[in-house]
Order: C-alpha cells, then structure tokens, then sequence
C-alpha cells in the first residue's frame, strides 16, 4: 500500500478500514499495513516483533 500522502492512488485497493485509533497507530508509530491480494496485514516494529 502506498499512502495516498506519497502518491498512493484512492482507491478501494490502496485502503483498508480502519478504525480512529488504528489510523493514528499507523501514521503515528512505526506500524506497518501491507495489502497483498486484497487482504490488509499489520506489520508490527521490530520493538514489538523482531521477526
């Protein structure tokens, strides 16, 4: 997923639903969202999981 803020396009494929806090957490901190075919998975920071 590329942010639309960094070019990403808007569209359905380049998001996920998310809630407020969530969103927060994900600009905020080193949290990570990767949508591989469709289906949005959290990356944690290596503080949090170091694989």
């Amino acid at each position: 997923m590329l942010e639309w803020s960094q070019g990403g396009p808007t569209t359905i494929d380049n998001g996920a639903s998310v809630c407020h806090h969530h969103h927060q957490l994900v600009h905020e901190t080193d949290w990570k969202i990767d949508i591989s075919l469709g289906v949005p998975w959290w990356i944690p920071p290596t503080s949090v999981d170091a694989q």
